[in-house]
């Protein structure tokens, strides 16, 4: 898969932070707020290791719009999707993090 993939870490303008993962033209998940960056820079590291096990993907509808989430071993959700149109392309997005995954994405402390 290309490397053009990065898990980019920022503060929030109420001084909480979080990550998403993107590449260069758009973003695919999105974490909650964490209190500090160390412990957000935690949960990007457990994205790293979770992302990979399609059991720790739920797929959800909303509306008309699908989304999933990834979990933790814990349970405790570690990133949410964009929403998608059809549940076809849901499935696309996540076979395709799942490879995105298999190499080593570099977190970015913005």
């Amino acid at each position: 898969m290309n490397n053009n993939y990065n898990i980019v870490i920022t503060e929030t303008p109420s001084g909480y932070y979080n990550f998403i993962l993107k590449d260069n033209r758009s973003s695919l998940l999105f974490s909650e707020n964490y209190t500090s960056r160390s412990g957000c820079n935690n949960g990007a590291e457990s994205l790293k290791v979770n992302a990979k096990k399609i059991s720790n993907y739920v797929s959800l509808k909303s509306l008309s719009k699908y989304f999933f989430i990834v979990k933790a071993a814990n349970g405790q959700i570690l990133a949410q999707s964009k929403k998608y149109d059809s549940e076809s392309k849901l499935r696309d997005e996540i076979e395709k993090i799942i490879l995105i995954f298999e190499d080593n994405i570099p977190i970015i402390n913005e």
